[in-house]
């Protein structure tokens, strides 16, 4: 049987380079908070957040289309095996 997969506040951090005053750089760290439930088969702009979220992260290698299907499915549980 296969687990269900729901996110509620589900949150990533992940580091950012920002460029300041010309030579300058600092990191920045940057939180994106989903509060809305995700699941199998539902197609939203949120999807496509976590999708672009495990994409950078190396985790989804697939086009971002907003839908969570079977990609993002093993995207995400790949991302919580390895974290």
């Amino acid at each position: 049987m296969k687990p269900q997969i729901f996110f509620r506040s589900f949150s990533f951090i992940s580091e950012s380079i920002k460029i300041i005053e010309k030579k300058d750089l600092i990191k920045e760290n940057k939180k994106k908070v989903f509060n809305n439930n995700l699941w199998l088969g539902l197609e939203n702009l949120e999807v496509g957040d976590l999708q672009r979220k495990l994409l950078e992260l190396g985790f989804f290698s697939g086009e971002v289309t907003n839908f969570f299907g079977p990609i993002t499915e093993k995207a995400i549980i790949d991302f919580q095996k390895n974290t």
